[in-house]
């Protein structure tokens, strides 16, 4: 006899799954090559730009903030911070990226801490329709706020790992309550989407269920994205660690519960089934390839493309020297693809993405 609950819960997966895919058939096609072809696909990223998830640049490397779990606190990036590209370097970098639907301003530093923010937005605006920073709101003054509107900004992710006046203080160095009262100007005072981000593991799992009630009178938020803690060997000295598939859902159903009950326009991502059924995660866990170096293009603070966030104090293929589609499928990047091709990935790869090195030498 068929299991019919285990049906229907594959089902609702299957479709919570499919809308990572929704409009972008390239996306579609070279994700189903490696999933089919595994070590046989081709290490080339053939997606148009608009199939490509995003184009992310970083600006600056500096920072206000201390958080624990930032990758800031790896030795590996001594000579990558409190950096910044030259402006004139992000004008003729932006001026290669046309046909991008989205730029991402982010990276291992505070964009409202790069001087030319305000005019970097405005020039990216001429060429990529949609333009967005993460930040972590603490210099979201008054003044700030009022500049990002005028400079074009379509979208805002802001970083809060804590809602019981302990949890974020403890995690990132700030209250919550200033951010929270920075977003309520931003949101009071215009229409700008924001996105809330919040990093979760077993040190601050507890405190997160009363984000909705703590963000439901900030009425531009339009999303709650939680992130898996991606594990360092800093985190590990410090014993934090990941939650499990169960507790992320529980948290989710929590909120959704919530925000149904205060009739909020929030969404949450992922949602309850895409936290067992993730494309990037699940093809990562499960087939040990990493879809990221195929479609989320990070171009580091030195004009250089990187594997993957997490990377990105590696220079492989420069953008300036290649332009961006030559970068982007450059020797180095090309070489980089192949060798996770055949599961051979660095250390950092296994610790921090839980892929295996199944490389015979």
């Amino acid at each position: 006899m068929l299991n019919n609950n285990n049906d229907d819960n594959n089902s609702q997966k299957m479709t919570k799954f499919m809308r990572n895919f929704e409009g972008n058939a390239e996306r579609l096609k070279k994700y189903s090559e490696l999933l089919l072809l595994g070590n046989e696909a081709s290490p080339v990223s053939y997606m148009n730009r608009e199939g490509l998830r995003r184009i992310c640049i970083t600006l600056t490397t500096k920072c206000n903030l201390e958080c624990v779990w930032c990758h800031r606190n790896e030795t590996r990036f001594n000579n990558y911070l409190e950096k910044e590209m030259p402006f004139e370097m992000f004008q003729s970098i932006i001026q290669g990226l046309k046909d991008f639907k989205w730029l991402h301003i982010g990276g291992l530093g505070e964009p409202l801490m790069y001087k030319n923010i305000f005019q970097a937005i405005k020039e990216a605006r001429q060429s990529i329709p949609n333009v967005k920073i993460t930040t972590n709101s603490t210099l979201l003054t008054k003044g700030n706020c009022n500049k990002l509107v005028d400079s074009g900004l379509t979208y805002l992710e802001a970083s809060i790992d804590g809602f019981d006046n302990i949890t974020n203080k403890k995690m990132r160095g700030v209250s919550e309550d200033k951010l929270i009262e920075n977003l309520h100007y931003l949101s009071d005072n215009s229409n700008l989407p924001i996105q809330i981000n919040i990093v979760i593991s077993n040190v601050n799992y507890e405190s997160l269920f009363e984000a909705v009630d703590r963000l439901k009178d900030v009425r531009n938020i339009v999303l709650l994205h939680t992130i898996p803690l991606f594990m360092t060997k800093h985190m590990q000295s410090l014993g934090i660690g990941e939650i499990t598939t169960e507790q992320h859902s529980a948290l989710l159903l929590h909120w959704k519960k919530r925000i149904s009950a205060l009739n909020l326009k929030m969404n949450v991502w992922p949602d309850i089934y895409e936290t067992q059924l993730d494309p990037v995660i699940t093809m990562k866990r499960r087939h040990n390839q990493c879809f990221t170096v195929y479609e989320d293009p990070f171009i580091n603070v030195f004009g250089y493309l990187s594997p993957c966030g997490r990377l990105q104090e590696m220079c492989l293929d420069n953008v300036l020297e290649l332009g961006f589609d030559g970068a982007w499928n450059g020797p180095k990047m090309l070489s980089w693809r192949k060798q996770q091709l055949r599961g051979n990935y660095t250390k950092l790869c296994e610790l921090e993405c839980h892929m295996r090195n199944t490389c015979k030498v």
